[in-house]
């Protein structure tokens, strides 16, 4: 029988926990982002995670073995958990994301499709701890730490951290990461992230000097589509190379080319921009034009703001607005945003007739058929919002849905798992659009498709080599990260490819110029796509935040903070060129998203005009004790949405 009952905690058990849990860490970074780079991260975590197992020391009988078991074990979920997260997403899960525990068996199979049994090393140690002779020597009465100099040693060791923490709210957050590890960028974060306001930050209004200005230019297409019904399709994973592509002899989006053909504005050069949330931030920042939040999903770390964005421009109007999605109305907070942002009526999963399931929800083909007989009884002009499913990650469509004939070399892989689940929403949205013929409601409509977010991960080796080879060409972040936006305008005449560098952002400026909408109020960071001759697009995901594309090059900002080991290339040639010839956009790209990142902490939306810029500021000590208290109770929701 082990003799747990020393006066204090055993230190060779606190030590042994910690450096096990900091080698989980540099496994982490092996397999996720920069392996080597990350080694000088370590001293500062062995102090964070010393200080956590250093709270057991209060507990001085059998029950702190136990203790410390059980918080090593939920660690090594976290680290876990972080390594699925960003081999979906390419960036580390934040401790404000709340959300998901209750849609787990919703995404078991996009999970299955990312695990490895090399990530089950991260719980190998728990066995070797559980071993008696283990037990016995690291819990030895001859290495114990009394609980009152714990508690000294806990200040002590503390009060740096804390300092540390402080200086950090004001730095770059890659840097804070590669520089400290990412339990001590998280802990950062809770305390960074959770209040509605910056508390003493002024909003200073000098326009931003390096942004290019605009020339002047005869506004082109101005109403063309003024008093129309507006529809617009978030479509799930919707790639711009797909379009016109002739795989193995077959057209994949043979609908979609079809309406490239006539009546259409096609933005060939148009990019996702989301943040931590995915689908639900394409729909944030493609509807408000201001860009999404990188702590928490957007809709919920604004959930207490005023919004004038399209919904509620269009209601101004005398438009109804109405959303759809064949899932659960509650995810990603969408039954509480929508009617914030202006929507009259959400139509969720429990709305529609379960006839026909794919994945997550109502089939694509049973959706748009059953959204077309809703929007029959809408009145009219209304703006339809609808959000497609089918398509969604990992692609799993059953067999008697598959029309696509495969090449040898992609069965069984992701790209041809996609190939067949596009293809099989490309009909369904055929059939929509025949469906709002039937109805009449097409020749009054204007319609908007585009992708939320990429398919395709230009970091997968196995996934680039399939897609680069049937390109031609290197598939790379400018391809990865390219969805298309198509403004199909029955009755226009109109057959253009527009080859403006774009984005998310630009939505809602360039639908309001088309429906002859103008808005003062408030700011928006896009451009009307139209009538500009401004190229720029501002990444914060996949590509860290500073990067961007412009008319001629992209930048890929460095992973490591340092900015002269980022990479850049002109887009024509792929020829790389110097770093420093992408300051300016990089200043601008950091620049526009801390604008955004104010008006929406501060809820400045509609009291912020279009002409005027502002600049958010480093953190205040103003809102220091309210950060304590959120984060002490938002320490079970941490571990549950880790978990």
């Amino acid at each position: 029988m082990i003799n747990l009952k020393a006066p204090g905690a055993p230190v060779l058990l606190i030590l042994a926990m910690t450096l096990s849990t900091v080698c989980k860490l540099q496994f982490l970074y092996q397999v996720t982002v920069i392996p080597g780079q990350i080694v000088s991260s370590s001293l500062r975590t062995i102090l964070v995670l010393f200080l956590l197992y250093l709270l057991t020391a209060l507990i001085s009988d059998r029950r702190h073995y136990y203790l410390v078991l059980c918080i090593h074990f939920l660690l090594s979920l976290i680290i876990f958990a972080d390594i699925l997260y960003y081999k979906h997403f390419n960036i580390f899960p934040t401790v404000n994301e709340l959300m998901l525990v209750n849609t787990l068996p919703s995404i078991l199979e996009s999970i299955a499709v990312l695990f490895r049994f090399q990530y089950l090393l991260v719980f190998a140690d728990l066995f070797l701890f559980s071993l008696p002779m283990l037990q016995k020597c690291l819990c030895s009465s001859r290495f114990v730490l009394h609980p009152i100099y714990a508690v000294l040693l806990f200040v002590l060791l503390l009060t740096p951290l804390a300092l540390d923490l402080k200086v950090s709210f004001g730095g770059e957050k890659e840097k804070l990461f590669h520089t400290h590890g990412i339990f001590y960028e998280q802990i950062s974060k809770l305390f960074m992230s959770n209040s509605s306001k910056h508390e003493g930050d002024a909003a200073p209004t000098q326009p931003i000097a390096d942004v290019p200005k605009k020339t002047a230019l005869a506004r082109r297409y101005e109403k063309i589509a003024e008093g129309r019904n507006v529809i617009v399709i978030q479509v799930e994973a919707l790639q711009d190379f797909v379009l016109n592509m002739s795989y193995n002899g077959q057209e994949l989006t043979p609908n979609l080319n079809s309406l490239l053909k006539q009546d259409t504005i096609y933005f060939s050069r148009y990019y996702q921009q989301i943040g931590r949330g995915g689908t639900s931030d394409a729909e944030f920042v493609t509807q408000n034009s201001l860009y999404p939040s990188m702590n928490v999903y957007s809709y919920k770390r604004y959930i207490g703001n005023e919004f004038l964005g399209l919904p509620r421009i269009l209601k101004e109007k005398g438009y109804t607005a109405v959303a759809f999605h064949g899932y659960k109305p509650e995810f990603w907070n969408r039954s509480t945003i929508y009617p914030i942002l202006g929507y009259d009526r959400f139509y969720s999963k429990k709305d529609f007739v379960h006839d026909d399931i794919i994945g997550w929800g109502v089939s694509d083909r049973s959706f748009f058929k059953q959204s077309a007989k809703y929007l029959s009884e809408v009145k009219q002009p209304f703006l339809s919002f609808l959000i497609t499913l089918s398509s969604h990650h990992p692609y799993a469509l059953p067999e008697k849905h598959k029309k696509i004939k495969l090449m040898p070399e992609h069965y069984s892989t992701l790209l041809g798992r996609y190939f067949q689940t596009i293809n099989y929403t490309d009909a369904a949205l055929g059939l929509f659009i025949q469906e709002l013929k039937d109805r009449k409601l097409y020749g009054n409509s204007i319609i908007a498709i585009y992708g939320d977010h990429r398919a395709i991960d230009n970091q997968v080796p196995l996934d680039k080599r399939h897609v680069s080879n049937l390109l031609g060409y290197n598939f790379d972040y400018d391809e990865s990260l390219n969805v298309p936006l198509i403004i199909h305008i029955p009755g226009s005449d109109l057959c253009e490819t527009n080859e403006t560098i774009g984005g998310h952002i630009d939505f809602l400026p360039t639908l309001l110029n088309l429906l002859g909408i103008e808005e003062s109020r408030t700011k928006f960071f896009g451009r009307d796509l139209n009538n500009t001759n401004d190229s720029f697009i501002a990444f914060q995901t996949v590509m860290l935040e500073g990067s961007f594309i412009d008319h001629e090059k992209i930048f890929v900002r460095s992973r490591d903070g340092v900015f002269e080991n980022s990479l850049a290339w002109k887009l024509a040639t792929k020829e790389p060129i110097p770093v420093s010839e992408c300051v300016p956009g990089y200043r601008r790209a950091i620049r526009e998203i801390r604008e955004s990142e104010y008006i929406l902490s501060n809820n400045l939306i509609g009291k912020i005009p279009q002409d005027m810029a502002v600049e958010s500021f480093a953190w205040s000590k103003a809102g220091f004790a309210k950060r304590i208290i959120h984060l002490l109770r938002s320490i079970p929701d941490y571990l549950m949405i880790r978990l």
